[in-house]
């Protein structure tokens, strides 16, 4: 299906001008979220044409609302959240490089955002010509591991959902499966050895400093009650993350040695 089919005219109509908006401020950006998996090729059990996109500037969203204001959305009740005029909406998460922390977003209400790897997924989107123009889409591993982050907030189920759809569907024919030291890593196997690859790729992403925090989301999710026996898909995602999490400490392991 072709991004048209995936995202729908009028979303992609409103991406291709954000994109040259923000191109002309010089502000970078990623479509984020579940239109990026889908653009990825994800299937995800659901469909969606909500639009969320994260970008990086000096002084976060204080200095891109009125950027895009110009560009003729407006504000909405919820501080992160514009429309526009036939009434689709866009989340946009802005954040501050400079800020401390970099890894969450103060919001006026006094509310957080937590923003664990959201940089790094910035820094490395890639260029995709989607219909009539160029779109910088987060990569696939950095979608992953933001998912999983946010996983943690029980509140937000369709994160976990989409995050372990994704890490069972990564590099379908990808050849690296069959290199893989399955002895060499506890409890791997083809069947997970996806989700380890995809690991192994978000660790080349990854800040020294953002590593830690996604391990430590990691080993929540892993004692999670939604990865528990409890649940039928349980032990299938706990096997997943674990792999996942297996695959960023291998790769730091093989930087390091």
């Amino acid at each position: 299906m072709d991004a048209v089919g995936i995202l729908g005219r009028r979303a992609l109509d409103h991406l291709c001008v954000l994109s040259d908006v923000l191109a002309q401020a010089q502000v970078p950006f990623a479509l984020i979220g579940a239109s990026a998996l889908l653009l990825h090729g994800v299937p995800l059990p659901r469909t969606t044409r909500d639009l969320d996109l994260g970008v990086g500037v000096d002084g976060g969203l204080g200095t891109i609302r009125p950027i895009l204001l110009t560009a003729g959305l407006s504000a909405t009740g919820i501080e992160h959240r514009f429309r526009w005029e036939d009434g689709d909406e866009i989340d946009v998460l802005a954040i501050d490089p400079t800020a401390n922390p970099a890894h969450e977003i103060a919001l006026e209400t006094g509310d957080r955002i937590q923003t664990v790897g959201l940089r790094e997924t910035i820094d490395h989107a890639e260029p995709k010509q989607i219909g009539p123009c160029q779109i910088f889409v987060a990569p696939l591993a950095m979608l992953i591991t933001v998912k999983l982050c946010v996983a943690t907030n029980v509140g937000r189920p369709h994160d976990l959902d989409d995050a372990c759809t994704a890490l069972s569907s990564y590099g379908p024919n990808d050849e690296r499966r069959f290199e893989i030291p399955y002895d060499e890593v506890e409890g791997l196997d083809y069947e997970t050895s996806a989700a380890f690859l995809a690991g192994q790729d978000a660790s080349q992403f990854l800040r020294p400093e953002t590593v830690p925090l996604v391990e430590g989301a990691l080993d929540l999710l892993r004692a999670d009650v939604r990865l528990s026996d409890r649940f039928s898909s349980g032990p299938e995602r706990r096997q997943l993350i674990a792999a996942f999490q297996q695959g960023l400490i291998h790769a730091r392991e093989d930087t390091t040695d």
